[in-house]
C-alpha cells in the first residue's frame, strides 16, 4: 500500500487524456485526483489546452 506499482508508466496529462472520451481516476486521498480533474476544466475554460487536446478547448466544463 501507498507504493507505486512497479509496471505503471509515468505519463502527461496531455497523453492519458488524448484520444480518449472516457477515464477511471483511482487512488487514496490526497493523491491528486480533484486537482487533475480542476486542471483541464481550469484550461477548457480558457482555452490554453495543448494541441493534443485542442478540442476540449472548444468545451465548456460544469
Amino acid at each position: 500500500m501507498g507504493l507505486p506499482d512497479p509496471g505503471a508508466a509515468t505519463v502527461s496529462v496531455e497523453q492519458a487524456l488524448a484520444g480518449t472520451d472516457r477515464l477511471h481516476l483511482r487512488g487514496p486521498a490526497g493523491s491528486g485526483k480533484s486537482t487533475l480533474v480542476r486542471w483541464p476544466a481550469l484550461n477548457a475554460a480558457r482555452g490554453t489546452l495543448s494541441p493534443e487536446l485542442g478540442d476540449w478547448n472548444r468545451c465548456v466544463p460544469f
